[in-house]
């Protein structure tokens, strides 16, 4: 999956089955971050926040939406689905993240 950063246009993630999630400079293809956990489980989707450059959501098949913080690579783990994260969507606020 891949989205573009509405408040950073020269950037783009990506996600994968290689289980990482990876900033891109659009410009030249440079990958700028790769995001990665001790997990043996896919990432699916990717949204950026709308209201925050930093911010940025996976959704993967350990059934877990993470927030990643892309400066630190730091992330929190949302829990409570019991299947797979096929996507994942922020409110045009970026006050609500919802996923399925």
């Amino acid at each position: 999956a891949v989205a573009f950063s509405k408040l950073n246009r020269s950037v783009v993630a990506s996600c994968g089955r290689d289980r990482t999630g990876k900033i891109w400079n659009i410009s030249n293809g440079e990958c700028l971050k790769t995001l990665e956990r001790d997990v043996a489980s896919a990432f699916y989707t990717v949204a950026w926040s709308p209201s925050n450059k930093t911010q940025l959501a996976t959704g993967s098949s350990d059934n877990k939406v993470r927030i990643w913080n892309t400066d630190t690579s730091e992330c929190r783990e949302l829990v409570g689905h019991e299947r797979w994260i096929w996507s994942i969507a922020y409110s045009q606020d970026g006050i609500t993240l919802v996923s399925a």
